[in-house]
Formats: structure tokens, sequence, C-alpha cells
């Protein structure tokens, strides 16, 4: 029986040596697309990679879903304020400059009669930006230089608010008043 035993040890060690060479790696390749796993909102008005967020009525956060956006009343409004959330999975750095332009501010145009209220715009670190983003505000020309690395999948992320600011001005005429704001986003990709 121990003879029995040894031979069938023997043949199973063998077996098992002779199964070793006999082997084959497989290499499997895929690609991950730029912005895998990233869902814009569908009715968020958007700029590139950028949505844009307001305070609404109720202090609650929402996102800009027209480009055409009442302030509301003029003598209890000063300023509006926009944050401009990051939706983006990318292989290299996002880099851009973002640039405002509001020609004349509000204006209206009735007639010969035309009066504007003059607009600045101002750029800032979102409060909720994380440390390794990178925002440069220039105050003087109205831009900001925005940077982005690649660290995986951002689903609205804020990065930098944009702030329009009047001056109350006494003697307007009144009437419906409008202002395009001209937003530029110029990439170094």
């Amino acid at each position: 029986m121990k003879k029995f035993l040894f031979i069938l040890f023997l043949l199973l060690v063998s077996l098992s040596l002779s199964a070793v060479g006999n082997d084959q790696t497989l290499i499997l390749e895929t690609v991950v697309p730029e912005n895998y796993g990233i869902n814009v909102p569908d009715h968020a008005l958007h700029l590139d990679q950028f949505v844009f967020e307001f305070e609404g009525d109720r202090g609650i956060s929402e996102l800009l879903t027209e480009s055409r956006f009442s302030i509301g009343n003029f003598e209890s409004t000063r300023m509006q304020t926009f944050t401009l959330l990051f939706y983006g999975n990318l292989s290299t750095d996002y880099t851009v400059q973002i640039s405002v332009d509001t020609e004349d501010g509000f204006v209206r145009q009735s007639g010969n009669n035309e009066a504007s209220i003059p607009v600045s715009v101002f750029f800032e670190e979102a409060d909720e930006k994380p440390e390794d983003i990178t925002v440069v505000c220039d105050e003087e020309y109205a831009k900001a230089y925005v940077t982005i690395p690649p660290t995986g999948p951002r689903r609205g992320v804020e990065v930098v608010t944009l702030t329009l600011l009047w001056e109350e001005v006494r003697d307007l005429l009144p009437g419906e008043y409008e202002m395009a704001v001209d937003i530029e986003l110029l990439s170094n990709n």
C-alpha cells in the first residue's frame, strides 16, 4: 500500500511539472475616452467643461438653463454672481483663460432716448475650490486663468466665481434695460 501511494504521488508530481511549461499570457487592451463617467446635466447652459450656478430666490443653488436671465427689481439688486462648475475627466491639464465683456452695461433703447448703467466684472476663486486647481484673477482686464490637473472624474466642482456689479444711478429713464455679457473661453490646448 505504501508502494502504491508513493507511485501515485510520483505520478501526480510528474504530471504537474509537465503542465508548468504549457502556459500563455494574454494582454488585453482598452481605451478609456476623455470625460469618461461624466454626465453634464442636459438642461444646464454650459461653456465647454463649465456650467453656471447661481443662488435662486430661496437661497438655493440652481443651474443656469437659459442665456436670458432676469435679475429682478433694479432698486433692490446691485449685483449678480455666477459660479462656474467644472465637469470633466481629462488626461491632461485643462488650462483656459476666461474673459468677460459687458460692453456698455445695462442699456435701454427706446427711440432716441438711450440710457445705460455701467457694470463692473470681478472674478474670485470659488469658496469650495479644491486646492489642486489653480485660479489667477486679473481684475484690471476682467479675466481669470484656470488650470485643472487630471485627477479622475470631477462632477460639478466649484472653480471660479464671476460677479457683475453695478452702482446706483439716480437719473435713469424708466423702462426695460438689457445687458449682453460676452464670455470668452480661450484654451492653450
